[in-house]
């Protein structure tokens, strides 16, 4: 029997070392993506606006070199009340195709859905730039909690 437990303990050994040496391959194979400048903003609450606004004191302003791709990543918790809700990344004022939409089947109540966008957009022009997020809602009492604006520049 001690024979059988040592040749179990030396291949238990060399499993240990083949996955520690696989770990460290793949760890040091894989691309890193090389981050600029990173941005980030925070708001604990806000109530949304039936006729569309950016979300109050969420807003960073940026600056992109030439060359540099924007990524932008907005997450949050939605209590909605109403039947619609819709958020966008804005860049300077301007809508994105970066964008999220909750919509209900009746009102009454409220639910909670978690919010999540992501947008890349390579052809921004170089400069300073504000980064917002619009909201519109059809019911004045819908709110988002934790929201988090995470804007960073990428360089290829």
């Amino acid at each position: 029997m001690a024979k059988s437990g040592a040749v179990l303990g030396i291949i238990g050994i060399l499993l240990g070392a083949g996955g520690l040496a696989f770990g460290v391959l793949s760890w040091f194979s894989v691309a890193q993506v090389p981050v600029k400048n990173s941005w980030y903003d925070y708001i604990d609450y806000s109530s949304l606006s039936v006729s569309g606004a950016n979300l109050n004191g969420l807003s960073i302003s940026m600056t992109i070199n030439t060359g540099e791709i924007l990524y932008v990543s907005f997450t949050c918790t939605l209590k909605c009340e109403g039947l619609l809700d819709e958020f966008y990344i804005q860049i300077d004022g301007i809508s994105t195709t970066g964008y999220d939409k909750v919509t209900r089947e009746s009102v009454g109540g409220y639910e909670y859905f978690p919010i999540s966008i992501q947008y890349f957009n390579a052809t921004v022009a170089a400069g300073t730039h504000v980064i917002t997020v619009w909201e519109d809602t059809d019911d004045s009492g819908s709110v988002v909690y934790d929201c988090a604006l995470y804007v960073q520049t990428l360089t290829t």
